[in-house]
């Protein structure tokens, strides 16, 4: 999917527009997962795959090794969320430990796959802090497209208590 964006969608009229067209056909994706109780916690660009035969890309979950079908399950370091930080926990262990809400983590990395390619991704990568949650949080300010920028403040919301599901909110 990164490679997709430098060499395809970067060179369209409007990028962001197609970049959130894309984030929200990915979106709809998680949620038919979800509707299946599936959840689906390994979500960054590597693992979404791009086919353009026939015209219009389509999009495929390239690694389902990140698939489970309880609230509990793996997740990328890489994305990780920053009540996750909170628990200091690292690599594959129960996404649950405090009652929280799996369908959260995921509609977090849903936000930061957005944002991947507005050079945020990488605060979120290097993410060590609710404070850096914060930052990454207020920077979303600038952005000119009013439904992203409120979609993605519901979606990066620092507090899961407060953010939004990903089955609620849309990108276009």
């Amino acid at each position: 999917l990164a490679d997709y964006f430098v060499k395809v969608v970067i060179k369209k009229k409007e990028p962001l527009k197609v970049w959130a067209k894309i984030c929200e056909d990915i979106r709809k994706m998680l949620v038919c997962l979800l509707n299946h109780d599936i959840y689906y916690t390994d979500l960054k660009p590597q693992n979404i795959l791009v086919c353009t035969q026939d015209g219009e890309p389509k999009y495929y979950i390239g690694d389902l090794d990140g698939a489970y079908i309880s609230p509990s399950g793996g997740y990328t370091y890489s994305y990780v969320t920053p009540e996750k930080i909170l628990n200091r926990g690292v690599g594959l262990k129960p996404y649950n430990p405090n009652g929280l809400d799996p369908v959260k983590f995921i509609s977090y990395h849903l936000g930061v796959l957005y944002i991947y390619v507005l050079k945020l991704g990488t605060m979120a990568a290097k993410m060590k802090s609710i404070d850096d949650a914060k930052k990454i949080h207020s920077s979303l300010q600038g952005i000119p497209d009013k439904k992203v920028r409120d979609t993605l403040l519901k979606l990066l919301e620092p507090d899961p208590k407060k953010r939004t599901d990903l089955r609620k909110v849309s990108f276009v």
